[in-house]
């Protein structure tokens, strides 16, 4: 994942150690646990595109064909 001010810091960074740093001035941070989900998985919000939706109509297009 890559956002504005990631760029920003790793292109700092890249310039630095072209410079001769041995290590760069501000260390890079990996929170990737903030990433994964919860173990049992959380719903948090209802996403309604995906409940379940009856049939209202008797025949379909397709199956009023003959």
């Amino acid at each position: 994942m890559c956002d504005g001010a990631g760029i920003s810091q790793f292109m700092s960074t890249w310039a630095e150690m072209a410079r001769g740093a041995t290590k760069p001035s501000i260390p890079p941070v990996w929170h990737r646990e903030l990433l994964m989900a919860t173990h049992p998985p959380r719903i948090t919000c209802n996403h309604r595109e995906f409940e379940h939706v009856p049939d209202t109509v008797k025949g379909t297009v397709t199956s009023n064909r003959t």
